[in-house]
């Protein structure tokens, strides 16, 4: 996957808040520079301005056209444009301009930040140019691999537009499993969904054929607003996505609120340590009041379609029992007022804490079903801030005690005989699908751009060989020692 940095003309950046945006490229692995006005990409060539340029996860018109929005709402705190204060831009450097190479991981804090796409990427990362480049600079970068080369000579130019357009067949080449059943080598069936943040993505769902709505991120729906959506609104919004799927399921998940997510007027206090503070489902268990409008809102919906409900940040079963009781009040509320509902409404948990993950077989006893969420889980597991440079070698979902919590979880919803996906970016990385498969995850949900390739990496293994994988790679002592396993049988 990569990143394309939409880059507004200098002229309109001076002086200003620029409303950009960076996002995964259809094109492939290979960044560049595109100039809206003209409506035309300027390759690896453009200026900018002296003026520091803000460029969030953001909407843009390439994410307009396509509808893929869902991996920058994974990897987005905000979807405002906003000027650092005095404090966060000291933290950043102006590049030397005549630099090679810039790692990401390694030079996060200069001027030139990317977020990775996968691997150890450092979530949240502010994408900025800062300094004075007023006479121009040849760059060229790759998502994959977290690098912006400047300056780069001719050879290394010619060969990313070469794969570029490597990248373009291949995906023209995915466009003939559109339609087919997502299924092993030796004929298990299994499913890939995808991830949303609004409505409108799931044309895009849809599009690229997933079979269902595996997370939709309902917090995007209480941002860019001065005020949290009515239980109408809501309303619609669930219903939309709802009808729009046409009776495949769509999870979707409660207000994930806090940590890297801000919402200005819900007023939140400031903590040291927001992420492990009070957040996601423990806010909403204490704001009844905007818990209860979201769920009736859903109870409502669920008379549209396959609407199942998924509870964030779990950590014990106290947590799930108070948000079903609640649930069930409200469904008794809405019999009253003869308002259709689902009675049968699916409850599940998100697992993206160690706790959960541990507590699996509990949980899974009050579960309709589980999805792994592998972004939190690595970070909690492995206690590393995704933002921050100097441990982020350390966050990969392939360090063993990552990979035995996952095992841990899809063994426990297997013999409790519910359902089980996974919604982080693991579960469309190549790397990452024979372990899962031999796990027995039952669905993958992804990026809509990523359904297609994720079908066909899933109908290279068979189940056998997947599982003799997974034997060398559970033996394994360190992440980078997985890697190598997995590297090295890796089909393509």
């Amino acid at each position: 996957d990569a990143v394309n940095l939409i880059l507004i003309d200098p002229a309109l950046a001076r002086g200003r808040i620029i409303d950009a945006c960076a996002h995964q490229y259809e094109q492939g692995d290979v960044m560049h520079w595109w100039h809206p006005q003209e409506g035309v990409s300027r390759g690896v060539r453009t200026r900018c301005s002296d003026d520091y340029l803000w460029l969030p996860w953001a909407t843009a018109e390439y994410v307009q056209k396509t509808g893929d929005r869902a991996i920058l709402q994974e990897r987005a705190p905000f979807l405002r444009s906003r000027p650092l204060d005095g404090r966060e831009r000291s933290r950043y450097e102006q590049p030397e301009r005549t630099g090679e190479t810039y790692t990401v991981l390694e030079h996060c804090r200069r001027a030139f930040a990317l977020y990775k796409a996968r691997g150890t990427g450092a979530h949240g990362l502010p994408l900025m140019l800062d300094g004075d480049w007023n006479d121009g600079f040849d760059a060229v970068g790759s998502g994959g691999r977290g690098e912006v080369i400047t300056n780069a000579e001719p050879g290394v130019l010619e060969a990313y537009r070469a794969k570029q357009i490597n990248e373009q067949h291949e995906k023209q080449a995915l466009r003939s499993l559109l339609g087919k059943r997502t299924e092993t080598a030796d004929g298990k069936v299994l499913a890939v969904y995808s991830n949303i943040g609004k409505p409108a993505d799931a044309g895009a769902v849809l599009d690229n054929d997933g079979e269902g709505v595996g997370l939709f991120r309902t917090e995007f729906l209480f941002m860019d607003r001065d005020t949290c959506p009515t239980e109408d609104e809501q309303f619609a919004a669930y219903k939309q996505v709802a009808e729009k799927m046409k009776g495949k399921e769509v999870i979707i998940r409660t207000l994930d609120v806090g940590g890297d997510k801000e919402i200005a007027y819900l007023h939140m206090d400031k903590e040291e340590n927001p992420f492990l503070g009070h957040r996601a489902i423990r806010y909403c268990l204490d704001t009844p009041d905007i818990f209860e409008t979201q769920l009736r809102a859903l109870l409502r919906a669920s008379a549209y379609g396959k609407i199942k409900i998924m509870l964030p940040l779990v950590t014990t079963v106290t947590e799930v029992r108070r948000a079903k009781e609640i649930l069930e009040r409200l469904k008794a509320k809405l019999k009253e007022e003869n308002i259709p509902f689902n009675e049968n409404i699916p409850v599940g948990v998100m697992i993206e804490t160690p706790s959960a993950a541990v507590i699996a077989d509990v949980l899974a006893k009050e579960s309709d079903f589980f999805s792994i969420g592998t972004n939190d889980l690595t970070q909690y597991t492995m206690a590393v801030d995704r933002g921050n440079s100097k441990v982020a070698p350390l966050y990969s979902p392939l360090n063993p005690s990552v990979l035995r919590l996952i095992r841990n979880t899809i063994t426990a919803a297997n013999n409790a005989g519910i359902p089980v996906g996974m919604c982080g970016e693991a579960a469309s990385d190549p790397l990452m699908i024979p372990l899962l498969i031999a796990f027995g995850l039952t669905e993958f949900s992804v990026t809509p751009s990523a359904v297609l390739k994720t079908r066909k990496t899933i109908s290279l293994w068979s189940v056998p060989e997947a599982q003799k994988l997974t034997e060398d790679v559970m033996q394994a002592p360190n992440a980078e020692s997985v890697k190598a396993i997995l590297e090295a049988q890796q089909k393509k």
